[in-house]
């Protein structure tokens, strides 16, 4: 689970800016399953939901999730390290600054880097034991390009020790992407525990997210096949159930369906394997390679919809309105979530989703991952979420830009809270309006906020 992310000098964010996902100790208020406590450091939120205007710079955090997770699993293969600093004159010659600390095996981590346009500046792990942090790893690069690495808690791989002693990491890359290659055993508990969250832990999904092999998923799974069906009968999409159609395709009918040369390129892959390759219609190429050859079937992702008379009506995804692909789109994370550990930071949940939908994901999410580490953090506009009946105000969080175009991030917990928490945002009591709905319900009220 995420506890707190900051970011200084990337994109929209001028200074740090934080966001954290630490249950205040000031609320008095109900939903107790919304925190999961974390021992002596008391408890983390599984929801965040952040506001603001469009270009307030919302997309700009999630960006900065996806660059540290990028940085922090992938060797860069061109020259220097692919930041985007502030836009400001000034900015662009300091580092930018990026510090985490997440839940990984029931261990508390803080892990971050400082990078400028060239190099790695500093890179640092360390875990919180009886509230106490005990360094994993520091490393920096000195003015010549050689990395210095002082590695207390890595001392007890042979293959990690030899790295730091021989002092041979490049210098625009991070220590992290560097050792991901090796096994496990080789990594140490720590580091280990550091690139399976960023690998497998922590998900981000953009509003043109497709689940990939989401049909081959559906036909192979019993299980989630029935999960996709109950969320989406929940919503009031009037979906009955979900099945898979599978079809067989033959060489002709594979050449007249994909480019010759990607037929070439799958042809001439070695075995066994699977492979999924989106086709028109929301359907699917699945590509399964044995010791028996290779087939070829088109899977196609079908609803079913009971009707008064007790006859069933079988509609293609692409019949459904964009909403229930929306919809469809967003059920692997909560499925992964009701069945263990996840983190999905998802952009822009509401798109193409109405509010009650999106009230409708949030619920859903809360009632079926309640026995585990899960947390789903969210941009959006949809002021249906504004309303402490569903949320705690510290799960709440605005951003918003100054006159200089730097984004600033701020929980509600910082503002005077009103009664009407969606009118109050509309109005523009916690943040610049989103929309023109001034006009609409009257000046704001003068509040105290950032």
């Amino acid at each position: 689970m995420l506890v707190s992310f900051s970011v200084a000098n990337f994109r929209s964010f001028s200074t740090e800016q934080l966001f954290s996902l630490t249950a205040s100790t000031q609320l008095a208020e109900g939903h107790a399953a919304h925190v999961v406590p974390i021992g002596e450091c008391g408890g983390v939120l599984r929801t965040g939901v952040i506001y603001g205007a469009n270009a307030a710079g919302r997309s700009s955090l999630h960006k900065a999730l996806a660059f540290v997770k990028d940085t922090a699993l992938l060797t860069r293969k061109g020259p220097g390290t692919g930041r985007t600093p502030f836009g400001q004159n000034g900015m662009r010659s300091l580092p930018s600054t990026f510090d985490l600390q997440f839940l990984q095996s029931g261990k508390l981590y803080r892990y971050g880097f400082s990078v400028d346009s060239e190099r790695v500046a500093e890179e640092w792990l360390a875990q919180t034991v009886s509230n106490q942090e005990r360094p994993i790893y520091h490393r920096r690069t000195l003015s010549n390009g050689r990395v210095e690495i002082s590695a207390p808690g890595l001392m007890d791989s042979p293959k990690l020790a030899a790295l730091v002693s021989a002092g041979v990491l490049p210098a625009e890359s991070l220590l992290a992407s560097a050792c991901r290659q090796l096994k496990a055993s080789e990594l140490g508990e720590a580091l280990s525990d550091v690139i399976e969250w960023f690998a497998i832990g922590l998900s981000l999904l953009t509003p043109e997210s497709t689940p990939g092999m989401l049909g081959q998923s559906l036909a192979n799974d019993a299980r989630f096949r029935e999960f996709a069906g109950d969320f989406l009968r929940s919503c009031g999409t009037g979906i009955d159930g979900i099945q898979v159609q599978r079809e067989a395709l033959s060489r002709e009918e594979l050449y007249a369906t994909l480019p010759s040369s990607l037929i070439t390129y799958l042809l001439s892959q070695r075995g066994p394997y699977q492979a999924s390759i989106p086709l028109p219609d929301d359907a699917e190429l699945l590509v399964e390679s044995t010791a028996s050859g290779l087939s070829f079937h088109r899977l196609a992702i079908q609803t079913t919809h009971s009707n008064p008379g007790g006859d069933v009506t079988v509609l293609a995804l692409s019949d459904e309105p964009g909403e229930t692909r929306r919809l469809l789109a967003l059920v692997p994370a909560l499925y992964q979530c009701s069945k263990g550990a996840a983190v999905f930071c998802i952009d822009e949940i509401d798109r193409d989703l109405p509010p009650l939908l999106v009230q409708k994901v949030i619920e859903y999410f809360l009632a079926t991952s309640s026995q585990h580490p899960c947390q789903i953090i969210a941009t959006t506009h949809d002021t249906q979420l504004l309303t402490r009946e569903l949320l705690r105000c510290d799960e709440i969080w605005f951003m918003e830009k100054d006159s200089r175009g730097a984004s600033h991030l701020y929980s509600l917990m910082d503002c005077k809270i009103h009664p009407g928490l969606a009118r109050g945002y509309l109005q523009g009591r916690y943040t610049a309006p989103p929309f023109t709905a001034e006009q609409l319900l009257g000046p704001p009220e003068t509040v105290n906020c950032p």
